[in-house]
């Protein structure tokens, strides 16, 4: 078995994450812990993927899934989010003078340390020789 990648999407911009979204959230869970859990032979690491605008429910969803898939027996690993690192690390200056150099050479960084964060943390979870979910 090789990688996987998940992704969950909310797209809803008016009310995310309520009354429906969050029982659409709960059943799209569900059919991943199956999917995942069905899959697991040797000792996988899966990559799931949460994406949305803001306050779409991404972290109360990580939250949940965080917890349903240790209590299923998996490590999980949340890996940072390479933009807020850039950012508040001071890549916030690109933008107060951006130019078509400045713009490539930031997003070029936010790409190269969002993969390199990605891949220490699946060597890590491959370390733990245990199913395991970044």
């Amino acid at each position: 078995l090789g990688d996987r990648r998940y992704t969950i999407q909310n797209t809803d911009p008016v009310s995310p994450w309520k009354g429906m979204q969050m029982r659409l959230g709960e059943i799209k869970l569900q059919t991943l812990l199956q999917t995942i859990s069905n899959e697991t032979t040797g000792e996988p690491v899966y990559r799931v993927v949460l994406t949305g605008g803001p306050c779409a429910g991404k972290s109360s969803g990580m939250v949940l899934l965080r917890n349903h898939l240790q209590q299923n027996g998996f490590n999980v690993f949340c890996v940072p989010e390479a933009a807020t690192i850039l950012i508040e690390g001071g890549g916030v200056a690109c933008f107060k003078c951006p130019n078509d150099e400045t713009l490539f050479r930031f997003q070029l960084a936010l790409l190269e340390t969002q993969m390199a964060l990605e891949d220490a943390f699946h060597a890590l979870a491959k370390a733990c020789d245990k199913k395991a979910v970044l």
